[in-house]
């Protein structure tokens, strides 16, 4: 932006010009969450506090605190934070009622509390590393070195801890600001300074700053014996905006100040020597920390499922507890004449209730196997390995930057392979976000000669989708690419669209628009001459235009080897600079010129040499206004320059001027895929000009709502304006879009582009990258002035139908739909049969009004937001999952994703490749971990029957407690976490196999029934073999290594070697060494246990009562007949998972059997 505090000082005659002109390149603030000052009472304003210069606040302190726990509340608080999850805290309950001796079935024993104090610990070593990282975090940023300087300006060192409100530092370049602070003064002209503020809010760009006072001021100050207070509102989330009144000596009216006189902590000082400042807020009070949250959690689909899977396992549980309450109350009633040695069935003068309660607290102790104690650690981890996968994938790295990809929230991998939406942004996104200046318009003039590049033309003159299997990671291409040699001649075969206030230029999309001239010379050139030449009549609008696109920006320059570069924070601005010095008009630099006037200086190549031009006043750019305005100082005159969206542009110029040849021309830009701004102008004589910045001066000090007043000064200087002409940038397509989108659409997924730019840029853009295929209809619901007629637009489409159509939607007629439930649902239904949607000039709310739609009314929807920006920061959130771009709109997105690639086409990699195998690993996870379970109750259930429901303990209590944890844990983390189908170039050959995840193939009622079957199956099978051949029903309990100790051992080995084989037959997808060695890992420690607890004193301690019970049991004919003919059963299993595949065979399974009838072939000898 340009200069306007020379205006400021004339008009105050206090020199506050560089703070004005430092707030108006602020970035425009949300237009909801500030912060304004609240009213005044008693003369001061309610809320806020005082900062006095040189006076020390000593209770405010500025060292930061982010550990969630002290050295002596990590142990309570962390043990609060763990038995807070429901499954921690059942766990607890029952190694408290195994303690209760009237129901224990461990002796009294906690054995449960073994389990569950090894997952606890795990949990808890896992807090403290990440406590133990933030404490580290803490410790060097409070150590941090800062110099804070006295009243009598000496300087010393000191910590960024020790900083306080009304404390002076100094700034050098390079380094971070510590607390958020006024500037006061710094070594450049005016006191201006310029910070970068990637670190806060990810924008790189520089942002200009200025000092809230003038430099004779600080001078003045700086001696001491002047007091200067601040009055500031309350800490804020807001980085865009502050208010404050800044109360000067010998002044009676406070001046004020804003978020261009404050520098915020983390921000660098950049391209400035030194800068004072005064502390105002510190520590958690600074914006850095007001904004600094916790990661967000979202639950994936499998999640959701999983907890109604596990209440659906609490409630079966209290079904059978009390089933087997009841039945044991029924038995002991009934067979009290004839009691068995094991049972005590003597009145102890208990109710009936009281018996109840002690039956079901026994069943419920002998069924909590039913319930996994390490789930939750053991699927994180396994969710944590499968987002490392995602990470060290080399392929879903950036190849020219280096960056791999980043999962910032592992639990959402499953449902990368569950996808029924993908919502994507359309500028750095789809496109590079790597703005040329292609065309411009100017008068009747059609400058520049724009090309399609490569990738467009292989879309148009190949067939409309990429044969599947072409999709390429490394380069995006497919495998028969089509060269510009061969692209030659090639010709779209585009078919006129259905598009209510589209088609007016259908016919000039191709062939330019009709009664306007076009430049047949370079662009560059013939603007050249037409700059120099003053008897060309183009010459003077000409000059305006470009000199607008020089003068209306926020960018900066520098140079380097005698060349300017430039940088902004819109990419299209660069490339506004960049042209312009091209052909003449060059931006040199941004200073305070001297003599007061404050101006940004300006070279034209030709006879007008160098000169100067004061920014007066500025109107920033926002998403609200699609628009900015600068007021500026030429040669003696005063001129208005604006450029925005045609979409705003239109009213404030003058009447019908963009409905003729230039809205002709806007719509053929459009269509050529280009992004578009109307320039204008106008002239003001010099008491309008001086009136609008005293106004402006009074907006930008206002105490209250300052940004009301600023966009009541703007509505003042945007009317009447003259059309000058429409500038034209080019954003190419990123590398493998088009087969990137034709292998989504193949895959299922339905695409939807959401983007702010227009509607007819966007259409082209989606035809350029497959999204529309040539032969496709248009749907259109655009321009809705009334929510009647958005209902009418729904209407006609609804009776047209959308089924292979592409349906397009734009910002006005998405304001009336998504405010109307009707409205709601119709949409939802046209954009469920449709082909495609594109939906345009949208505001970033609506694009996530949009995916709140597609989930409200299809839950079973798995939807995917992909964006660059910070305007997709909503989108992102608001969908299941977030993927962000690395792009050059600063690093929000990053932050606010799941994860976060660096180019589109890697979303193929993620979710057909990643997404799809973490989808099966996990759902096979999630059933196998139930199944292992079900397998061990089950045949406490069968000894249940045999004793009569008493409720003594079935296998061996030690053993049983390491089942969950130690036995079986390792095995199905390993073997499942690296399980592999298909490798990643035969899955990207067959976009069909991804068709499970959006058919829950893996993971529904059907399934989940059949392996809750298969653990009741085995369960019993391992207990009651053993059981009818060693006679367990009639043994004792009590005897010491006796046949109902060598009964439950086998039945557990039993339990053990079929959890372990069905585990070794769902990972026959791919054979592995780490498959083999786990297993047999698996099994050692199983036998481990036993030696231990059967044959060491340690084992007599814990388990006495089966001592000498394992040697016994491989001495016992019955045992070993049992361990080896009852896994043979999962033979049985084997052939049935193999009917399965015949008669219900998943998209996998038929590749499979394609793939071996292949390799049979090539193997089988051929008949002579």
């Amino acid at each position: 932006v340009g200069r306007e505090g020379d205006g400021g000082r004339r008009a105050s005659g206090r020199g506050r010009g560089p703070a004005e002109m430092a707030a108006a390149e602020a970035p425009d603030p949300p237009s909801s969450g500030s912060s304004p000052l609240l009213p005044a009472q008693n003369g001061r304003p309610a809320g806020c506090t005082s900062v006095q210069l040189f006076h020390t606040d000593t209770t405010r302190s500025n060292r930061i605190h982010t550990c969630k726990y002290t050295w002596y509340s990590f142990i309570p608080l962390n043990l609060f934070e763990q038995f807070s999850q429901l499954g921690n805290a059942y766990f607890l309950v029952v190694a408290f009622l195994q303690m209760i001796p009237a129901i224990t079935n461990t002796g009294g024993r906690p054995l449960t509390l073994v389990p569950l104090f090894f997952v606890i610990t795990l949990g808890a070593i896992k807090d403290a590393f990440e406590d133990l990282q933030r404490y580290f975090s803490d410790r060097l940023e409070n150590t941090g070195k800062a110099i804070i300087v006295d009243e009598e300006l000496q300087q010393r060192e000191a910590f960024w801890k020790d900083i306080r409100p009304g404390m002076v530092f100094l700034v050098q370049e390079g380094e971070r600001v510590p607390a958020d602070a006024l500037v006061l003064a710094s070594d450049l002209d005016d006191g201006e300074c310029f910070v970068e503020t990637s670190n806060l809010d990810g924008e790189s760009n520089l942002k200009k700053k200025g000092a809230a006072i003038s430099p004779d001021e600080w001078q003045e100050v700086s001696r001491g014996g002047q007091e200067m207070t601040l009055e500031v509102e309350p800490p804020s989330v807001d980085l865009y905006t502050f208010n404050g009144a800044l109360q000067m000596p010998g002044e009676t009216e406070p001046r004020g100040t804003h978020i261009g006189n404050m520098l915020l902590r983390g921000t660098s000082l950049q391209r400035t020597g030194q800068v004072y400042c005064l502390a105002v807020y510190c520590g958690s009070e600074t914006r850095a920390m007001q904004n600094s949250q916790s990661a967000r959690f979202k639950a994936s689909k499998l999640d959701r499922e999983l907890n109604r899977v596990v209440l659906m396992i609490f409630g079966l549980q209290f079904a059978v507890c009390a089933t087997m309450s009841l039945f044991s109350m029924v038995w002991q009633h009934l067979a009290s004449s004839k009691a068995s040695w094991y049972l005590d069935l003597h009145d102890n003068g208990q109710g009936w209730l009281a018996t109840l309660a002690v039956r079901m607290g026994t069943w419920l102790l002998q069924t909590n196997n039913l319930v996994p104690v390490s789930l939750i650690v053991t699927l994180t981890a396994v969710k944590f390995v499968q987002g490392m996968f995602v990470a060290w994938d080399r392929a879903c790295g950036d190849v020219d930057g280096g960056k791999p990809a980043k999962v910032n929230t592992s639990q959402v991998m499953e449902s990368l392979g569950q996808i029924t939406h993908v919502f994507s942004d359309k500028t750095g996104t789809l496109t590079q976000n790597e703005m040329r200046f292609a065309r411009c318009f100017i008068g009747n003039k059609d400058f520049g000669e724009f090309r399609l590049d490569v990738a467009m033309r292989q879309m148009r003159g190949a067939s409309k989708c990429c044969t599947p299997g072409t999709f390429s990671s490394s380069s995006g291409t497919s495998l028969g690419e089509v060269t510009p040699e061969d692209a030659v001649g090639l010709t779209s075969s585009k078919s006129a669209a259905w598009v209510p206030e589209l088609g007016s230029v259908q016919a000039a999309a191709n062939d330019g628009v009709s009664g306007i001239e076009e430049v047949g010379a370079p662009a560059a050139a013939e603007v050249k001459r037409i700059l120099l030449d003053e008897n060309d009549p183009l010459c003077s609008d000409t000059r305006r235009f470009f000199l607008c696109l020089a003068v209306c920006h926020d960018a900066q320059v520098e140079h380097k080897g005698g060349e300017p570069v430039f940088t902004g924070s819109s990419p299209d601005e660069v490339a506004f600079l960049e042209f312009a010095h091209d052909i003449g008009v060059s931006l040199l630099c941004r200073k305070a010129a001297s003599g007061g006037t404050s101006g940004t200086l300006l070279q034209f190549n030709g006879p007008l040499g160098r000169q100067e031009i004061a920014v007066l006043c500025v109107a920033p750019f926002s998403s609200e206004r699609k628009r900015m305005t600068v007021l500026c100082e030429y040669c003696g005159d005063y001129i208005v320059f604006t450029k925005g969206a045609d979409s705003v542009m239109g009213p404030l110029c003058d009447p019908g001027v963009l409905q003729g040849p230039a809205g002709a021309q806007l719509e053929y830009y459009a269509r050529q895929g280009l992004r578009t701004l109307v320039i204008a102008w106008k002239a003001l004589d010099k008491s309008s000009a001086t009136e609008l910045r005293r106004s402006y001066d009074a907006a930008r000090n206002a105490m209250d709502d300052r940004e009301t007043k600023l966009e009541e000064w703007a509505a003042r200087v945007e009317h009447s304006l003259t059309f000058l002409g429409i500038s034209a940038i080019e954003d190419r397509l990123q590398q493998g879009v088009p087969e990137a989108i034709c292998m989504l659409r193949e895959m299922g997924t339905l695409v939807w582009v959401l983007t702010g730019d227009k509607t007819e840029t966007a259409v082209e853009i989606s035809r350029s990258c497959g999204l529309v295929d040539d032969d496709m209809a248009l749907v259109g619901l655009l321009g809705a002035k009334s929510p009647e007629d958005a209902k009418k637009m729904l209407g006609d489409a609804e009776a047209r139908g959308t089924s292979d159509c592409a349906l397009v939607l734009d910002g006005a007629s998405a304001k009336y739909i998504l405010a109307d439930s009707w409205s709601r649902k119709t949409l939802h239904d046209l954009s469920a049969a449709s082909a495609a949607c594109i939906c345009c000039r949208l505001a970033p709310q609506q694009k996530r009004g949009l995916i709140e739609l597609a989930r409200e009314f299809d839950p079973g929807r798995i939807t995917l937001a992909i964006g660059d920006g910070a305007n997709d920061v909503s989108m992102i959130q608001g969908a299941h999952v977030g993927v962000a771009v690395r792009g050059k709109e600063g690093c929000q997105a990053v932050q606010a994703c799941d994860v976060a690639v660096s180019q589109f086409r890697f979303l193929v990699l993620l979710l057909h490749c990643h997404g799809r195998r973490a989808y099966r690993r996990i759902s096979v996870f999630l059933l196998y971990y139930i199944y292992k379970h079900v397998v061990l109750a089950a045949g406490s259930m069968c000894w249940a029957n045999e004793s009569s429901f008493d409720g003594n303990v079935s296998y061996p209590e030690w053993v049983s407690s390491a089942y969950s944890v130690f036995i079986t844990a390792l095995p199905v983390i390993v073997v499942l976490g690296i399980d592999q189908d298909v490798p990643d170039k035969t899955a990207l050959a067959h976009p069909e196999l991804y068709a499970e995840g959006l058919d829950h193939v893996h993971f529904n009622s059907g399934v989940f029934a059949t392996w809750m079957f298969r653990g009741c199956w085995h369960g019993a099978l391992a207990w009651m073999v053993p059981s009818l051949a060693l006679g367990a029903a009639d043994a004792s309990i009590d005897e010491v290594g006796g046949t109902f100790w060598v009964c439950s051992i086998t039945a557990f080995t039993l339990v053990v070697v079929l959890v372990n084989g069905m585990l070794w037959i769902v990972a026959l997808n791919r054979f592995s060494w780490a498959t083999l060695g786990v297993l047999a890992l698996s099994f050692f420690a199983y036998f481990l246990t036993l030696l231990v607890l059967g044959h060491t004193p340690l084992g007599d301690l814990m388990q006495g009562k089966m001592a000498g019970a394992p040697l016994a049991m491989l001495e016992t004919g019955g045992a070993l007949a049992s361990l080896c003919l009852t896994p043979l059963v999962l033979l049985l299993d084997f052939g049935a998972l193999w009917v399965a595949v015949f008669l219900k065979p998943t998209p996998l399974d038929k590749l499979r059997w394609r793939r071996r009838r292949q390799s049979l072939a090539r193997v089988r000898p051929t008949t002579p």
